[in-house]
């Protein structure tokens, strides 16, 4: 059998973290509370410093501001 990754993820108090419990008492899952959405932002921020060519768009103005 050909083993499959499946990532869950959830936001504070939608129970993914009592389904992450659930799955670990399974030997066949691997469960990890660790979020690979720290290391995806820290490589948008290294690429970003590394070409500096890239812009950000304009910022709106805030209500009230230009008026």
């Amino acid at each position: 059998m050909t083993p499959k990754i499946h990532f869950i993820s959830g936001l504070p108090r939608s129970g993914s973290t009592l389904l992450g419990v659930l799955l670990r008492q399974n030997p066949q899952f691997h469960a990890s509370m660790t979020s690979p959405v720290g290391s995806l932002v820290n490589r948008m921020l290294e690429h970003r410093l590394s070409n500096p060519g890239i812009t950000s768009p304009p910022t709106p103005p805030l209500v009230g501001e230009g008026s």
